[in-house]
């Protein structure tokens, strides 16, 4: 081999191991030694606690596929996908049964319903299962799901009928995630996938109870897809599920609602002319020069994307709602708007000649 290189021998043991020093040590198929040859290892002793207290966790992995003692890749993989998921056969789990199928997901289930992580010497008895009923939702924008007009609407909250569930709405939150993968509009194929579970957006707790919300358009790109759930929390700290998920593309934005609404209130066009107080500032009659805007409509309207471009340029920030009747202002120079007119008012920028 090259100098600074080393050469390998490739792995030719017909019982699929070979001895690797990442994984050096006895060999033993026990949990207790180091991994060497115990990745494959048809039967595997492991007598490990996930957490301090009793019972303990113990059981003996069994792999399928095994030849020679050994089993291989596809094998160990399968193993984990049964010990992540719910493939426990069936009555009464308990920590410490011995059977790995489904260990880990009935192991989350107990610290998650049955107050086990704060209890780690309990069995599981009666599960808390007093969480709100799983909401629904509705599109409640217009066609196309265009990109800043995209409105949901929830069911109202539902408590649980279990003994001891929260019968009093505390709050709600919205999500978005995106997805990408074959099958969806758009998809490359052999480009990297986007899953659900990578949020796009999610909104803070809400309160009081607000049936209909909007995503901002600053968290959507037309043409991509995306997926719109919601939870409710009850009074004593419980979230219920999230919802069944409303699938759509986004659109480019529609003008229709800012065409409708939105109107330029009112134009300082020709200030009064600076005072000598003004004037030492290095400020002239038309740094007091502003624009307002008015949402005159009945919806609001999220103001992302939205910009002069003649006379003035200026583009409203991200994110800026102007609710029903509710204005803004653009003016020419922030400081001497604040001086003169006192600050403290909805002002969204200043603009650029």
């Amino acid at each position: 081999a090259p100098a600074g290189f080393v050469s390998v021998r490739p792995c030719q043991s017909t019982a699929r191991r070979c001895n690797s020093p990442k994984t050096a040590g006895s060999g033993a198929a026990s949990g207790q030694t180091s991994h060497k040859n115990n990745f494959y290892a048809g039967t595997f002793s492991d007598s490990r606690g996930g957490l301090n207290g009793t019972p303990s966790t113990a059981w003996t992995r069994t792999l399928p596929n095994i030849v020679n003692g050994y089993s291989n890749f596809a094998g160990s993989m399968t193993y984990l996908l049964n010990y992540t998921t719910n493939t426990w056969p069936g009555g009464t789990w308990l920590r410490s049964n011995g059977n790995p199928a489904g260990y880990g997901y009935k192991y989350l289930e107990w610290e998650s319903l049955y107050g086990g992580f704060g209890n780690v010497n309990a069995q599981p008895t009666t599960p808390d299962l007093a969480f709100p009923n799983t909401p629904s939702i509705t599109y409640a924008g217009p066609v196309n799901y265009p990109a800043n007009a995209l409105d949901f609407t929830s069911i109202a909250f539902s408590p649980a009928t279990a003994l001891n569930g929260g019968t009093t709405f505390s709050a709600m939150q919205w999500r978005i995630g995106e997805i990408y993968a074959p099958g969806i509009a758009g998809y490359v194929s052999g480009s990297e996938r986007i899953y659900e579970v990578e949020q796009v957006w999610t909104s803070a707790n809400i309160t009081p109870f607000t049936a209909t919300a909007r995503v901002p358009l600053s968290s959507v790109e037309p043409g991509h897809t995306y997926r719109a759930r919601v939870r409710h929390k009850d009074a004593n700290g419980r979230w219920s599920h999230w919802s069944a998920p409303i699938q759509f593309a986004a659109s480019a934005p529609s003008v229709v609602a800012f065409q409708q609404a939105l109107v330029v209130s009112e134009m300082m066009y020709q200030p009064a002319a600076a005072t000598a107080a003004e004037l030492t500032q290095g400020w002239t009659d038309d740094d007091f020069e502003y624009l307002e805007v008015r949402n005159v409509g009945a919806t609001p309207l999220d103001m992302t994307g939205v910009r002069f471009t003649k006379g003035v340029d200026f583009d409203f920030p991200a994110g800026l709602t102007l609710q029903p009747g509710a204005s803004t202002l653009v003016v020419r120079n922030l400081a001497a708007f604040n001086a003169r007119y006192s600050s403290g008012k909805p002002v969204a920028g200043a603009w650029t000649a």
